[in-house]
């Protein structure tokens, strides 16, 4: 995990989905849309967040539980 995971997983829970390039637009993540989009590969590799067509992605139950500190 890195510092960036907890701030892209929260824009999640905050907008329900998120896209690489709409994340990289938030005032609190600090890196490029490719970045997220690879950061968001590993959090999905890890079942935090699943993925459909666009790529949109969304929190799974796993992904929640994390950010409220299960």
């Amino acid at each position: 995990m890195t510092k960036y995971d907890d701030r892209i997983l929260e824009y999640i829970r905050e907008n329900e989905t998120g896209r690489p390039v709409d994340i990289e637009r938030d005032d609190f993540i600090y890196c490029s849309a490719s970045y997220v989009g690879q950061r968001l590969k590993q959090l999905e590799e890890h079942d935090l967040v699943d993925v459909s067509d666009g790529p949109v992605y969304e929190l799974t139950k796993k992904g929640r539980a994390y950010l409220v500190g299960g």
